[in-house]
């Protein structure tokens, strides 16, 4: 995959840098970003969340539900300062 990747990067970098514009870091930059985001929303739809999941049976969804509400109130608690 990061061989994929690398290349990708490289020829948006060498398209930029014939065609001007703006900064070819920029755009790889926007590139990245961009996929970095489509992949996270890509994980929200497909994983959901603990009650969401089909992986798990009631009484784990319980518990992670638990644990994410426990993480919360920790983190409004401490400011989540680690």
């Amino acid at each position: 995959m990061q061989i994929i990747a690398s290349v990708c990067v490289y020829f948006i970098a060498l398209r930029v840098s014939h065609s001007g514009g703006m900064a070819p870091w920029r755009v790889i930059q926007f590139f990245l970003g961009g996929t970095t985001v489509l992949c996270g929303i890509c994980d929200l739809l497909m994983i959901g969340t603990p009650k969401e999941v089909w992986w798990l049976n009631k009484q784990d969804k319980k518990i992670a539900h638990a644990r994410v509400v426990s993480n919360a109130s920790e983190c409004k608690q401490n400011k989540c300062s680690t």
